[in-house]
């Protein structure tokens, strides 16, 4: 799975399933929105939740920190996150990671990866 060609929507709506929402009811907020609307009202048509992943940090932080991703910035203009910074150092088990100027990004395609993504 090429991540680079995703949009922000994309990628938001893969963390919402890969999370446990139903694909079904991952819907794009408004018309060139990057959130991803996870439940709806029924009279309006409009989402009554909706996260931004790739540009909240509210949104972002929890899902990093209980899968244990590390954003590292070495480099202010490209921030890398990894799920095993030690693995840097050692030959233990080869870490996970992904660069991008946006670390909220960075984080969410290792945890795409993580999931299962390529």
């Amino acid at each position: 799975m090429n991540y680079q060609d995703m949009s922000d929507f994309e990628i938001n709506k893969a963390v919402a399933i890969a999370i446990g929402y139903s694909p079904e009811m991952c819907e794009q907020g408004w018309e060139g929105s990057s959130k991803v609307g996870v439940e709806w009202e029924n009279e309006s048509g409009y989402p009554s939740r909706w996260f931004d992943y790739c540009n909240s940090w509210a949104d972002t932080g929890p899902i990093l920190e209980e899968s244990g991703i590390t954003i590292i910035m070495d480099h202010p203009s490209m921030p890398l996150a990894t799920n095993n910074c030690v693995g840097w150092y050692s030959d233990e088990e080869k870490p996970l990671h992904h660069a991008n100027e946006n670390p909220r990004r960075a984080g969410l395609v290792v945890f795409l990866m993580m999931k299962g993504g390529e």
